[in-house]
Order: structure tokens, then C-alpha cells, then sequence
């Protein structure tokens, strides 16, 4: 595999689901049935080129039909006013399951895996229509859906945030983050803020131009390759 996040995907969804009706992976997920404003699309004006891609829509982003509204956007809205980028103006923002999940008591909950691979098209198609230099990945559920169609074992959280990713096959610096939510929710330990603003900062002042990684870098993600290899 060469370069960085090179290759072939496990997943394809984005191309027409056998055995679904109309070769549509919402009929997969259904989602769309359960929500307020089905299938959100990506919203702002991007003129930064960074693109933030959240979980999911909440309660109150389902009813505006605006991704990272409410608390969560708010806090992040702030932290990048900070920075001195305008979520609004310089950012585009989608979230990585674009219906909103919720329980059977109608609260939030965190997609699941088929909810979570039926909507990988939307960010695909967001990619490549939007053309952003940056990618912002915000929690678990946009790092697994971006890189667990790389990697088999993905880990947790805690083994992206922080990273600075050269992705070959969008050719846009990918980066790893907290959600926001998260940090809220974290308010008796200040260090997750730390570093959620850290890596939010490292992300905004970023200004390496993206470059194709050489032919000659081999990728190994398993021991066995790494043993044959050198060999």
C-alpha cells in the first residue's frame, strides 16, 4: 500500500447497495424516517478550506437543520473564533451520520456501525464536491467512519487525536480531535480541554502544502508484513 491512507477501501458504500431499494444506502439505515430533517447536507461557506465533520445531529441541530448548533457548537464556534477562523464563514460542516440517532425514548444516542457505513457516501460526496484543504474529524464516530475503512482495528479515541494525516486519496490534511460535547461533559478533568484547544490550534496554523507521497514509502499495518518486509 503505498503512501498514507492509500489503497483500496473495505467498504464501499458509496456505490449502490445490493438488495436495497433504489441502490440507496439511507433504505439501509432508515434514519431518515425517525428525524426532523432527514439527510442533512453540509453547511457554511468554507472559505478557509477546513471542513469539521461531527457524530451526529442532536436535538437541536435536527431542529434547525444545521450541523454543531446548540451547546456543543457553541463551544466550538468560540474555540476557533479564538484561533481566529469564523465557523460560519471560513468552516464547512457535515457530521459523519447525518440523520439523528435517538433511543427508543426519543434521547440521543451514538450511531451504530450500519448507520454509521450506510452514510459514509455523504462525506465522500462532501470531499469531493467541496474540495476543502482540511479535514477536522470531531470524536469517535467521524474517526471510525473515515478510518475504519482503512484498518481493521481501529483502537479508541485516544490513538488519532492529536495526528496530522496526509490522506492520498483526497488529498486533504486529515486531524483528529475531541468532540466537543465530549469536553463539556468533562469539566471536572480540564486537561481534555487542553488538548482539545492544542490539537484544534495545531490543525488552524497548519500551512504545509499538500504534497503526494512518493512511490517508494511502503505503509505495513501488521506485523507479519513488517517481518516479511524486512526480511
Amino acid at each position: 500500500m503505498t503512501g498514507f491512507f492509500k489503497g483500496i477501501s473495505k467498504h464501499e458504500v458509496s456505490a449502490p447497495l445490493k438488495g436495497v431499494a433504489g441502490g440507496d444506502p439511507c433504505y439501509n439505515c432508515k434514519l431518515y424516517e425517525k428525524c426532523n430533517k432527514p439527510r442533512m447536507e453540509p453547511y457554511g461557506k468554507g472559505k478557509a478550506g477546513i471542513l469539521l465533520m461531527g457524530e451526529a445531529p442532536g436535538e437541536e441541530e435536527d431542529r434547525r437543520g444545521i450541523p454543531f448548533v446548540g451547546k456543543s457548537g457553541d463551544f466550538l464556534k468560540k474555540s476557533l473564533y479564538r484561533l481566529g477562523i469564523d465557523m460560519d464563514e471560513d468552516c464547512f460542516r457535515i457530521n459523519a451520520v447525518n440523520c439523528r440517532p435517538t433511543d427508543k425514548e426519543g434521547n440521543n444516542r451514538k450511531p451504530n456501525n450500519k448507520e454509521i457505513n450506510s452514510c459514509r457516501f455523504k462525506w465522500k460526496n462532501a470531499l469531493k464536491e467541496l474540495k476543502p484543504k482540511k479535514l477536522i474529524l470531531l470524536g469517535g464516530v467521524p474517526i471510525e467512519s473515515f478510518v475504519g475503512e482503512r484498518f481493521d482495528d481501529i483502537g479508541g479515541v485516544e490513538r488519532w487525536v492529536g495526528w496530522t494525516i496526509p490522506d492520498q486519496d483526497y488529498r486533504v490534511w486529515v486531524y483528529p480531535n475531541y468532540h466537543p460535547s465530549h469536553i463539556l461533559r468533562q469539566s471536572n478533568n480540564p486537561s481534555y480541554e487542553k488538548y482539545f484547544k492544542k490539537y484544534l490550534k495545531q490543525a488552524i496554523e497548519h500551512d504545509e502544502p499538500f504534497k503526494e507521497t512518493d512511490d517508494h514509502v511502503v505503509i505495513l499495518t501488521n506485523e507479519s508484513d513488517v517481518i516479511e518486509y524486512l526480511n
